[in-house]
């Protein structure tokens, strides 16, 4: 899928949600990744370790130009906070 994806220049969109792989698949010079939480779907916050591991990917690849990240952790204001953290990160990075 990966390789197809590839050839056609299409957007693969990770997410991490419960029961499914969270790996951030890098197709193309967009990315475009969807925190959806764990343990409880939309109210909890994610921890630096977690948000780390996909940063990490995503600046690692040499393709990556684009990046789109989405936080649907929204019952709380996990999701302000866990974009805040996410984009200090990155900063911290470069």
């Amino acid at each position: 899928m990966r390789n197809r994806l590839k050839r056609e220049g299409l957007t693969f969109c990770g997410i991490d949600y419960p029961g499914l792989p969270n790996d951030a698949v890098i197709t193309n010079k967009t990315v475009y990744y969807r925190f959806h939480v764990r343990p409880r779907l939309y109210h909890s916050a994610y921890k630096r370790p977690d948000l780390a591991k996909v940063a990490d990917v995503i600046h690692a690849s040499k393709k990556a130009a684009h990046v789109y990240i989405y936080f649907n952790n929204t019952a709380t204001e996990a999701a302000i906070k866990n974009a805040g953290r996410i984009k200090q990160y990155i900063s911290d990075l470069t």
